[in-house]
């Protein structure tokens, strides 16, 4: 033509390809492993509530390996106090339930940070404290007493302990909590229920003093269980979802250990009172749940022939915190006896949970991970599975801190503000019938049977256990 230099061709005939551009993004071995990391979510429960799961993957893990097991390879461990109550005694409405797409933890979409349930009004009375009140309302021991003193400076003991978990309002006490005259009582309302992390010395000496005090008190056990029937749903109200946690739980023979730093009798009674399925049965908990707390002393004891309390009722007078009395498991239950360890000393929790491999604990404070302790010992070794579900107050200082220790503890998620059980009950409806909730339910349907088989046979054992046949 015009000077150009004649167009090269390649082999085909058709134009010349150009070069190949140079690589330059390919993924570096330092890159590759930051995308296998278990980093946090956000994420939400099927009823809207908000959660933070710290390790994602692990936690799919632990749920494939405990749903596998079945419901007749898994116990649930929990505490009474702020985990099976609420934080406060009122709650701002709960959020309406979200529609997830898919179904499981895959199905989970990012968190909803203005649907949360924030608790709100005053805290929620532990067992402990319960009792103390009461004492003190019923006027019965004098308030420059000895013992009465003793109880007063072990108290102001644990509210320097936990300063930073006090309410910063004074509150007033509500006199339909504990009777008449209980003019002092409201000065203990804003310190932390005894589920707070404190030594465990600290947390004997509490239980001893309030015990002294309980011995000169001679309150009418009669009068303490009518005051909390009525009063229970006020002063700690249940954590959404309790009730249907203990129907499942007992409809599926799931061994169920709960835990109070506090009084049995009482933390019993506040369960009772807002169950009405449990209170129909005789006023006892169904057969698979054991409750693991400090227990009352009565005068007098079990049997036949009015007592010396109002009515011919038994009387308090006292604690039981030596291991030398019944019921046979190590007292007192504190911070660092609160645990599978602690209560398989009594040989029908040692029966309960026997052969069983998983544990689903839940908890409401970091150091409550260690309620898991113990469970080796129980034919599960090493090969155990522990999933850890928290639930994080919204009302106590340093959020951040509290969560990062949720974590350190090896919780696998947290439920965060005063959100319901609803996602421990959905897993355990998983456990049970091998489908996420939402899911198909065909697939699950022999799972369900296998399950319900085993635990009938595990039953029709301690049975032939008990009868001596075995």
């Amino acid at each position: 033509g015009y000077g150009a230099p004649p167009q090269q061709h390649n082999q085909w005939g058709g134009p010349p390809q150009p070069p190949p551009l140079p690589v330059f993004d390919t993924p570096s071995r330092e890159e590759v492993a930051e995308l296998d990391k278990d980093v946090p979510e956000f994420q939400t429960d099927s009823a809207g509530c908000s959660l933070v799961v710290f390790r994602p993957k692990e936690l799919k893990f632990k749920r494939s390996r405990i749903v596998q097991g079945g419901a007749q390879n898994v116990v649930v461990v929990s505490s009474v106090e702020e985990t099976l109550t609420r934080f406060r005694r009122e709650v701002d409405d709960a959020p309406p339930p979200m529609a997830m797409g898919g179904m499981g933890m895959g199905g989970m979409g990012p968190v909803q940070l203005d649907t949360m349930v924030k608790p709100k009004g005053r805290r929620s009375t532990g067992s402990f404290d319960l009792l103390v009140k009461l004492l003190k309302a019923s006027n019965t021991v004098e308030a420059d007493s000895a013992v009465m003193k003793a109880l007063e400076a072990a108290l102001s003991g644990e509210a320097e302990a936990g300063s930073d978990d006090h309410d910063d309002e004074k509150e007033t006490q509500d006199p339909a909590e504990g009777g008449e005259g209980g003019e002092d009582g409201g000065d203990d309302e804003g310190s932390p229920s005894p589920v707070v992390c404190q030594p465990a010395s600290q947390c004997a000496h509490k239980l001893e003093a309030l015990s002294a005090a309980l011995s000169e008190g001679k309150l009418s056990l009669d009068i303490i269980e009518k005051v909390i029937e009525a009063r229970a749903g006020a002063v700690a109200p249940l954590r959404e979802g309790t009730e249907a946690l203990v129907k499942f739980v007992a409809r599926h023979s799931i061994p169920t250990l709960l835990f109070s730093e506090g009084v049995r009798d009482l933390a019993l009674q506040i369960l009772l009172a807002q169950i009405p399925m449990a209170g129909a049965m005789a006023k006892s908990l169904p057969p698979t749940l054991k409750l693991i707390a400090n227990p009352l002393t009565l005068s007098p004891p079990a049997g036949p022939g009015p007592g010396p309390g109002p009515g011919g009722g038994p009387v308090v007078t006292g604690l039981e915190l030596s291991a030398t009395m019944p019921p046979s498991h190590t007292l007192p239950v504190t911070t660092r006896t609160k645990n599978v360890g602690t209560a398989l000393t009594d040989p029908t929790v040692a029966e309960l949970v026997a052969r069983r491999q998983n544990v689903l604990l839940v908890g409401s404070n970091p150091s409550e991970a260690s309620m898991a302790q113990g469970m080796t010992s129980v034919g599960g070794g090493p090969e155990a599975t522990v999933l850890k579900v928290g639930y994080l107050d919204l009302t106590q200082p340093d959020l951040c801190g509290r969560l990062a220790a949720f974590e350190s503890n090896g919780f696998d998620a947290v439920v965060v503000g005063e959100g319901s059980l609803n996602y421990v009950n959905d897993f355990l409806t998983e456990v049970a019938t091998g489908v996420a909730p939402g899911a198909p339910a065909q697939d699950g349907q022999q799972h369900l049977r296998d399950s319900q088989m085993a635990a009938q046979a595990q039953a029709a054992n301690l049975h032939l256990l008990h009868a001596g046949l075995s």
